[in-house]
This record gives structure tokens, C-alpha cells and sequence, in this order.
């Protein structure tokens, strides 16, 4: 009963945070944006500035008690930091649970989207393991040698910090958010009424206290509001029914708070975003290429907006910085976030339909440039292949395990039949 106790929780814990550590990996800045949410509802906006570095401590961290406990290396010290880890987060996920702060506890990432409350229930079961891992450790199962599973441990952490080097500064390797290629945004909100007929109001929090704004009033970033939701109201104030849509908050207005989202998502035409939630600290070094993809759009009757937070003293910047023409559209970081990690990022959209994005670094001008999006593949979804990546990036990690463990059993098989052999002939 001990050994079959010990194996559970050691398997249950193990993949746990595993998974919860590999997708956390693949999306970095998703985590870092979590951290902020957290810190904004525990007065610790003071660390914001470390969010990215607590966000790859937290995946890897998180990964490596997962393989070391799968693996059952170093048992006692992974365990009792997956002790430590509940110590933390379960009383701080019955905290979001009864006052739920923020929508979801993030500790999948964008891949398995818990409730609050599921979440605190999944705690407790991994409390309850991590009790009886610690307990009954002895009885655990250890898979293969010690030395194996050192290399094993050394060779997914390469992985993983390759992941989130990918997903800091490029984009994640998989997108798990509705924000995909071939998605349409307009559909996926869930929406088909006329917009005049409806009025977007934002919802924000500070200090506990939600507050809604309309468009143009938008609190400035940095003033301690942090955004929650979008609704949408029609003309006498009451809710707009929508079914729990994949989209709830996207919205685009101009600098005089007019209501841009249905001319672009319904416009017929290509129209380039460049996605920047945060001129301040948008990365300049490829402006050439931005330059260039909007020379391209303005030949080719191609519409082209910038999309950033409002702020006009930052756009006023970057305008004198890079002598940018284009015309801006606003709406909240969070979102802009959620669309494209880059900061600044491209998004191709056509009758709202996201037909692929880039990072700038990775952005083909050059290709893109070559033609008429209607005579190239630029012109056209690009899909992102996330079932392909999902299975290279699944076999990368168990290839070492799989060729490893048969050769491992053939030699201790013939290890044994040797030992055997000796001793029958010491005993004639």
C-alpha cells in the first residue's frame, strides 16, 4: 500500500509540474504578465520590473522539481521544494478563489485555463501527494540509473531554457491563445451585432475597487488600474448577451475615442498591424523593415496601423524617433500582449481573419515585398503547425529516454546472464 501511494504521487507531482513547467516555457512573457496581474493585487508593484526573471526561475524551477521527481533523483530535496511550492501557492490560490482578483491563476499558462477554484482544489490534491511523497519516498520507483538520469535532467534543461529563450525573443514556439493564424477575430468574439447599436466600456481594478471606463477615458499606464474586462452595453445600459465568447476584450479607437474595431476586423482589404504594447521600450532596431512594409502597403492600397496604449506624449516620441507616418490606433497592453508577445510585432489581418504574424527580427521584407500579397503565399493563412511543433518538441524531449532505456535492459540482461554463468562455473 506505501510503495503504491509513493509511486502515485510521485507520478501525479512529477507530470504535473512538468507540464505546468514546460508551458510556462514556452511562453515566458505570458508569465511575466501574470506576475504583474499578482503583484498589482498584493501591493508589490515595486517588482515589476523583475517579472520576466521571476517568470524563467519559476518555469524552470517548476520543471526541474518535475523531472527530478519523475526520475526520483535527488528525492528528498525536489520534494520538499514541491513542498514548499504548496506551502506558497495553495493558501494564495484559496485567497483568488474567494475574492477572485484575477480571472485565472495562470499556472498552465494559456494551454489549460483553470478556474480559481479549480485551481485551489488541484492544490490541495498536490498538497496531499507532496505529504505522502515526503512520507513514503523510500518506496518510490526509480526508473533508471542515477547517471542516466543526470544526463535525462541536464539534456531537457537545454530544452527548456532554448524554449524560453524562443518565447523572450522571438515568439513562443506554440501559440495557445486564440490570437492563432486562420482565427477570426470578429467571429471568435462572438458578436454580430452592429456596432452602433453597442458601447464598449473597459473594466478596471485598483485596490479592490472596479471600476468601468469608457474608451476615451482610459486610466494611463502606470496609475495603478489594471485592465479586467471589456463589455459590451447596448444603447439603454444594459449587458449585451454574448455566449462565452474565445475573444471578450478586443477593441481598437482612435486618438478622438472612436470605435475602430468592426471597420478593421470587417475591412476586405489586407491591413498591417505593427503591435506595440509599449513604444517606450519597443525595439528599434529593424526600422527598416517597419519603413519598408509600409511603403509596400501605401503602393499597394494596403491599410497599415500602428496599435499601442494611449499615450500621446510615447507615440509623439516615436514619431519624432523614427519619423513613422502611419496612422495609430489604441487599445489596452494586456491585449496587445495577448496578441503578439514581440514588442513591436506585425499581424496581417484580412476581413479580421488573422492570416499569420511575425516578430521583427524574423519579418521577410524582402519576400513580402517581392509581389502582390494576392499573388504570394504572404497573402494567404500560414498556419503555425502547432500540432507538428507539439510532436518534434515531444520526441526531443523522450528520444534520450526511448533509445536509452531498451539498450540499458539488454545490458543488464546480459550483465545477469554473465553473473550467472560465472557463478555455475565457481560452483563445478
Amino acid at each position: 500500500m506505501k510503495r503504491t501511494l509513493a509511486i502515485i504521487s510521485q507520478v501525479v507531482i512529477g507530470l504535473t509540474f512538468i507540464v505546468s513547467g514546460i508551458v510556462k516555457c514556452i511562453d515566458p512573457i505570458g508569465t511575466s504578465i501574470k506576475f504583474h496581474d499578482y503583484f498589482a493585487v498584493l501591493g508589490l508593484d515595486w517588482l515589476n520590473d523583475w517579472t520576466l526573471f521571476l517568470s524563467w526561475v519559476l518555469c524552470l524551477l517548476e520543471f526541474l522539481i518535475g523531472l527530478n521527481v519523475l526520475f526520483a533523483r535527488n528525492l528528498r530535496f525536489f520534494a520538499t521544494l514541491a513542498g514548499l511550492f504548496m506551502l506558497v501557492f495553495t493558501p494564495l490560490t484559496l485567497y483568488l478563489a474567494l475574492e477572485n482578483p484575477v480571472r485565472d491563476c495562470g499556472c498552465f499558462g494559456d494551454a489549460i485555463v483553470l478556474s480559481n477554484w479549480e485551481t485551489f482544489w488541484k492544490n490541495v490534491v498536490l498538497s496531499v501527494c507532496v505529504v505522502l511523497l515526503l512520507l513514503y519516498r523510500s518506496f518510490c520507483y526509480q526508473p533508471t540509473r542515477k547517471d542516466f538520469a543526470t544526463i535525462i535532467t541536464y539534456w531537457e534543461l537545454a530544452i527548456a531554457i532554448g524554449l524560453c529563450y524562443i518565447g523572450t525573443n522571438l515568439l513562443p514556439l506554440i501559440d495557445f491563445r486564440p490570437y492563432r493564424p486562420g482565427v477570426n477575430i470578429l467571429s471568435a468574439m462572438g458578436s454580430e451585432s452592429d456596432s452602433d447599436d453597442l458601447t464598449y466600456v473597459c473594466v478596471y481594478e485598483k485596490d479592490g475597487e472596479k471600476k468601468e471606463f469608457l474608451l476615451t477615458e482610459l486610466p494611463e499606464e502606470g496609475s495603478g488600474w489594471e485592465f479586467v474586462e471589456t463589455k459590451e452595453l447596448t444603447n439603454d445600459g444594459k449587458k449585451a448577451t454574448v455566449e462565452e465568447p474565445a475573444i471578450s476584450d478586443f477593441f481598437l479607437f482612435d486618438e478622438f475615442g472612436g470605435d475602430y474595431t468592426e471597420t478593421v476586423l470587417t475591412d476586405s482589404n489586407y491591413t498591417f498591424l505593427l503591435v506595440s504594447p509599449n513604444l517606450a521600450t519597443a525595439e528599434e532596431k529593424y526600422l527598416d523593415r517597419i519603413e519598408n512594409l509600409y511603403e509596400y502597403s501605401i503602393e499597394e492600397g494596403y491599410n497599415f496601423y500602428c496599435v499601442t496604449l494611449n499615450d500621446s506624449v510615447q507615440v509623439n516620441r516615436w514619431k519624432y524617433r523614427t519619423g513613422a507616418e502611419y496612422d495609430f490606433l489604441y487599445s489596452d497592453a494586456t491585449i496587445l500582449e495577448t496578441v503578439i508577445r514581440a514588442n513591436p510585432g506585425v499581424v496581417l489581418l484580412k476581413e479580421g481573419t488573422i492570416l499569420w504574424k511575425s516578430c521583427l527580427s524574423k519579418l521577410d521584407v524582402d519576400a513580402i515585398t517581392s509581389a502582390k500579397l494576392t499573388e504570394q503565399t504572404y497573402g494567404e493563412i500560414i498556419d503555425d503547425n502547432a500540432k507538428t511543433k507539439v510532436f518534434w518538441l515531444l520526441f526531443l524531449m523522450l528520444s534520450p529516454i526511448i533509445v536509452y532505456l531498451p539498450i540499458e535492459k539488454i545490458v543488464l540482461s546480459l550483465k545477469a546472464k554473465k553473473d550467472k554463468s560465472n557463478t555455475q562455473k565457481t560452483n563445478i
